[in-house]
């Protein structure tokens, strides 16, 4: 990942409805476990084929990524938090967060994914808007994000919810692939 996003908290809100149904924003919980790793391979596969390596893709595990979400929701202390979009009592979309370590009261989005037949709809940002919300309360002054250098979509949504880009850069890696940050 080569570009880091600065943004600072902003209060917006966002309603989105579907045929009676609204969209509810909650704290994920150790049961969604099973969903979230499901909905997180769904997401790079459909995110990220032409951008990583088919070989990253193909060999994602369900096994593993249930366990690693498992694992999470069993720490008493995690600086991370999810919260989850549901639409009829189903997850399409989550947002990873966490207190960055070496600084004082910074945070950063760790993973924001929604299933691909709900972009556009503004769950991205609503479930955005429900970390900011949640880390005002720590007086938070930076809320930071990375993207793929060559991901110009999700490039284009942070901008659009008010991040701007920086020069700083990092590498993500993954297997034997280096990928370049922002």
């Amino acid at each position: 990942f080569l570009c880091l996003v600065c943004h600072q908290a902003r209060s917006k809100t966002y309603q989105v409805k579907f045929k009676m149904t609204e969209i509810k924003i909650r704290k994920a919980n150790n049961e969604d476990a099973k969903h979230l790793a499901l909905l997180n391979i769904t997401c790079w596969t459909q995110s990220y084929r032409g951008l990583l390596a088919d070989e990253i893709l193909n060999n994602m595990s369900l096994g593993r990524m249930i366990q690693d979400y498992e694992f999470f929701f069993n720490l008493k202390h995690s600086n991370k938090s999810i919260y989850v979009a549901e639409l009829n009592e189903r997850i399409i979309g989550f947002c990873t967060y966490a207190k960055i370590n070496n600084k004082k009261s910074d945070y950063e989005i760790l993973a924001l994914y929604v299933e691909q037949s709900y972009w556009r709809l503004k769950i991205g940002s609503k479930l955005l808007n429900q970390v900011e919300q949640r880390i005002k309360r720590f007086f938070t002054q930076n809320l930071w994000v990375s993207t793929l250098k060559n991901n110009i979509m999700a490039q284009n949504f942070y901008h659009s919810c008010g991040f701007e880009s920086t020069s700083i850069e990092k590498v993500f890696r993954i297997l034997d692939f280096c990928y370049p940050e922002l």
